[in-house]
């Protein structure tokens, strides 16, 4: 299965609350998550760590917007993102979230 066939699979499972997903270079982990974001209590898909080999092809841009519109949740959440994909996702609307000396960034679904 690829990546975002496993990401729906995740989506669709009410039972997992957790999963990574693997293929070819590329390991996802994923959450099921509620978050306290603008003063409300919303749901997310929380992706919590992301390993792409080889990087630089554009392979993580691509996932996380087909990923994004999979997500049934109120938001995508990414945690501990990397400084160098930080203007990525302020280019692309993302609101970024500083909590404990990390940058993480949303982006709501509706």
């Amino acid at each position: 299965m690829t990546i975002i066939e496993q990401c729906r699979a995740f989506l669709n499972n009410k039972e997992l609350q957790r999963h990574w997903v693997k293929d070819k270079g590329v390991q996802i982990y994923f959450r099921k998550s509620n978050k306290w974001l603008n003063d409300g209590k919303v749901t997310a898909l929380e992706i919590g760590n992301i390993d792409i080999k080889p990087t630089g092809q554009g392979i993580f841009t691509n996932l996380i917007r087909e990923i994004h519109v999979l997500n049934p949740y109120d938001v995508t959440f990414v945690q501990n993102v990397n400084p160098r994909f930080r203007s990525w996702f302020i280019r692309n609307f993302w609101e970024e979230f500083y909590q404990q000396s990390e940058y993480h960034y949303y982006l709501w679904t509706t």
